[in-house]
């Protein structure tokens, strides 16, 4: 059953994916995002692999901005 978080025109969506087909976790989807994140504790739990190398820079909403690992 479907859980209607926003009217239909807004990007976020609150859904329970089947993750890396073992167990669903709610999340938030939001269509517009360039960036994915998940809790490192349910990451490892469902065997989702990472570099832990990447750093990206990013710049917030008020144009702060800097490297995020």
């Amino acid at each position: 059953m479907p859980i209607l978080v926003a009217r239909s025109v807004e990007n976020l969506r609150a859904c329970f994916p089947k993750i890396n087909k073992q167990g669903t976790h709610e999340t938030v989807l939001d269509s517009g995002s360039e960036v994915v994140s998940i809790p490192e504790k349910v990451a490892t739990s469902l065997g989702i692999s990472w570099d832990p190398g990447v750093k990206m820079e990013m710049e917030g909403v008020h144009g702060d901005g800097g490297l995020w690992e």
